[in-house]
């Protein structure tokens, strides 16, 4: 009996045995495992990139679920993002001996603002017109402005438009402009460049001369973009043109081209070029200096940047602007008995005004004549003188009411006693601020109406 009832315990204990033996063996194999890192950002030249992998196992394969990156034997290799916007796509590490995988998300930054290589894609937004404002008195005076080497992306950012619109509030920001902006049609033409870098391929082929900071462009492009905006010929030959470049360069220009009527009201059109990024200040004195100083009412230069006297050449244009009624802030007379501002030197309600003969205008320092000692025409300052906002003035009323429209002389002091405030009457000579080693150039007199100049 004894043996009996020994013999299947000795079994069960042998089979129990076995099974703990293999447990542990189970127990004893290491557990493989994959784990990639779940997002991973590149630049936008892209290049050879792994993401953190956390595993046991060996021989992983590679692949890529997107078309910018391809998956080699030791990891993935992106393409230089060229686009807009970054980009993101997954990749897969796994395992195929242990059936074992995980997902990584990657995310591409796209190239910064004015790198080179990058290319606008998205033309749909060039040529639109976007009216800024229409005029609620008189014909209307145009302004158009447009971007120079702003690409597809800045214009979808809404960085084209802001810079474009700011531009235009700093015009209307000093007076007369200020009281009288009810007077103007201002239109933004949106023009899709290429490339973001002046010298490149951009919609107006600006380039800035370094040593003369004159900035030339393809008229003709600029012409073409106008027309969305201003269809009328006439129109566009007595229109306020503003060029606006994608550029911290300091450089800068006004055209002034041949007047449309043949009487004193300093009609023509203008095409000025500036940068929109040199500094904000810039911005804002350029716009009032070029376009609303020399290109509205073709007023001269009020600095000297030559020592000695005015050329020949400048005399002629002179004389020849004047029958027009350009320029009227500098007067090639001495004698303040018959000077241009005889009556305002005059006027005892100008007499804290510093209305007087200052030497030196139009860049020379000898021969021309200027009114006050200094001035939006002179530097960097927001505000014209009293000459020049009354020439200012009588530019507005002839542009926006027409040949019937009759000055009276009572009528611009009776507007202009919101600037009297003895301001000029205490200024102590000045240049341009000390941070410029030398100032813009002079107008560029074309000597051909705007339509006859890029019809050529």
């Amino acid at each position: 009996m004894k043996k009996l009832f020994l013999r299947p315990l000795s079994a069960l204990f042998f089979l129990l045995l076995l099974f703990l033996s293999s447990s542990c063996k189970k127990e004893q194999e290491p557990r493989r495992f994959l784990l990639a890192e779940s997002t991973f950002e590149i630049t936008a030249d892209g290049g050879e990139f792994l993401p953190e992998i956390k595993t046991n196992v060996e021989n992983l394969s590679y692949e890529s679920l997107v078309y910018w990156i391809s998956a080699g034997d030791d990891g993935f290799s992106a393409y230089l993002n060229d686009g807009a916007e970054a980009r993101s796509g997954k990749v897969v590490v796994y395992s195929e001996e242990y059936g074992l995988s995980d997902t990584t998300t990657v995310t591409q930054a796209a190239l910064p603002l004015y790198d080179p290589r990058y290319s606008s894609q998205d033309y749909s937004a060039d040529g639109e017109v976007v009216v800024v404002q229409e005029a609620s008195e008189g014909k209307g005076i145009d302004i158009v402005l447009l971007g120079e080497a702003f690409s597809d992306r800045m214009i979808a950012s809404g960085e084209y438009e802001a810079v474009l619109r700011r531009a235009a509030d700093y015009f209307f920001d000093i007076e007369p402009y200020k009281s009288f902006r009810q007077l103007f049609n201002i239109y933004i033409v949106k023009a899709v460049s290429k490339n973001e870098v002046l010298g490149m391929y951009t919609a107006f082929d600006c380039s800035c001369d370094s040593e003369t900071r004159v900035v030339e462009g393809d008229f003709d492009a600029v012409d073409r973009y106008v027309q969305k905006a201003l269809p009328s010929q006439d129109r566009r030959n007595d229109a306020v043109i503003v060029t606006i470049m994608n550029t911290d360069i300091y450089c800068g220009v006004c055209y002034m081209f041949d007047p449309v009527a043949d009487d004193d009201s300093s009609s023509g059109s203008s095409k000025s070029f500036f940068p929109a990024y040199y500094s904000e200040d810039d911005l804002c004195y350029t716009i009032q200096h070029e376009a609303g100083g020399h290109g509205f009412p073709k007023l001269d230069d009020e600095y000297s940047e030559f020592e000695g006297y005015i050329e020949e050449g400048w005399i002629t244009y002179i004389e020849w602007g004047e029958q027009y009624g350009w320029f009227k802030n500098v007067s090639l007379s001495s004698d303040p008995e018959t000077v241009k501002w005889a009556r305002l030197m005059n006027d005892e309600r100008y007499a804290d005004e510093g209305i007087g003969m200052f030497e030196g205008a139009c860049q020379y320092s000898r021969g021309i004549w200027r009114s006050s000692k200094d001035s939006a025409m002179r530097s960097a300052m927001n505000e014209y003188n009293p000459v020049s906002r009354e020439a200012i003035w009588y530019r507005l009323h002839k542009a926006a009411y027409g040949s019937s429209w009759e000055y009276d002389y009572e009528e611009f002091v009776a507007y202009d006693e919101i600037n009297r405030n003895g301001h000029f009457g205490s200024l102590s000579l000045n240049r341009l601020p000390s941070e410029r080693a030398k100032s813009l150039p002079a107008p560029i007199i074309v000597g051909k109406t705007w339509t006859e100049f890029v019809g050529e």
